[in-house]
């Protein structure tokens, strides 16, 4: 559609817009909308469409449902009595398929404070809405798993208690052992159940990092007094900045995990990076990814062979919260810790 009408000439800056641009004149005629409209909108302005019947032309309705949108209600037409508006509560159908659409018009007038176009700009916010409609979903879903975590760490330290008590009594030894072991499954079973709750309240409650600036080469000698860790360094790290006992606990599950294989620490322009080469580990941390939906799932019967490693997906998170990351490559896993991190 040209861009001249009415003595106004639109500059080709808003035909290359990333938004859409929607334009009405005095008398509530469309008489323009710009490339992107016409993308979202699904077809060119055609005679006809004017003010009153554009949420019918367009099929535009309610958000969420099958309720044609108030005409009164559109920025658009809100904009030729004068009002600024925003409404993010619209979706078009278009071609059978709903846009989410955030819409904002304002009126455009003369000198004279004359109207002559009401002017609406809008965007598609599908793909915003599916994330916050996810991250609504993901905080119920740690929500719960918090409380059914609370609800089942009771009677399960209960049994575990009572197992104890029933092994310091028995005297012989097959049952001794037996109730010995189903302790330890008990406990085994509690710590799964403390890192899931772990993992929930880490994706579910705000978390700000105490950043401060340390000595991430006495940090690992810290760690090597307490822990069988075998680090090889490059060279000296020297200070970062960052929450040191977030990462201390990061390292910390790392090490456990890699026991006696050694951790490679190189530093990069931005990044401290740990690597270690372990098969076993590198599939741990890919399951954690599949689980998350971030790399294809493998087939039915290698996903029930993956280890489901509830403490890597908790330490991962962390990571990720103070701009870090866990990744598998290949064979190895690369732990990577901002030098510089942001609160």
């Amino acid at each position: 559609m040209s861009s001249n009408f009415d003595g106004l000439r639109l500059p080709q800056l808003v035909d290359a817009l990333p938004v859409g641009v929607f334009i009405l004149d005095a008398h509530g005629n469309a008489v323009y909308a710009n490339t992107m409209a016409e993308a979202m909108l699904g077809r060119s302005i055609m005679e006809g469409d004017r003010a009153g019947n554009l949420g019918e032309r367009y099929a535009a309705y309610v958000t969420g449902t099958n309720e044609p949108y108030p005409t009164d209600r559109m920025p658009i037409v809100r904009a030729l009595r004068g009002e600024n508006a925003t409404v993010d509560d619209m979706e078009i159908d278009r071609h059978g398929k709903r846009i989410a659409l955030e819409v904002t018009a304002t009126p455009l007038y003369d000198r004279d404070g004359k109207l002559l176009y009401a002017v609406a700009v809008f965007q598609d916010i599908t793909a915003r809405r599916k994330a916050r409609k996810l991250e609504r979903a993901n905080r119920a879903k740690n929500i719960f798993l918090m409380n059914i975590s609370h609800e089942l760490r009771t009677p399960l330290n209960h049994i575990i208690g009572f197992n104890e008590l029933l092994a310091e009594r028995l005297e012989e030894p097959r049952s001794r052992k037996l109730a010995m072991n189903a302790g330890a499954s008990g406990r085994e079973l509690l710590d799964k159940i403390n890192d899931l709750l772990e993992l929930a309240r880490t994706e579910t409650e705000p978390f700000v990092p105490v950043m401060a600036p340390f000595d991430f080469d006495q940090l690992l000698s810290d760690l090597l007094s307490v822990s069988a860790a075998r680090f090889q360094v490059e060279e000296p790290v020297g200070e970062i900045a960052g929450d040191r006992d977030l990462i201390i606990h990061i390292i910390s599950v790392i090490t456990q995990r890699a026991g006696e294989i050694p951790i490679l620490v190189r530093k990069t322009d931005s990044s401290v990076v740990l690597s270690i080469e372990d098969p076993r580990l590198a599939s741990r941390v890919r399951a954690v990814a599949h689980l998350y939906g971030e790399e294809t799932a493998p087939d039915r019967e290698r996903f029930q062979q993956m280890e489901i490693d509830l403490r890597l997906a908790v330490i991962r998170t962390e990571a990720r919260i103070i701009g870090g990351d866990i990744r598998a490559v290949g064979n190895r896993v690369e732990v990577s810790i901002p030098r510089t991190q942001h609160a």
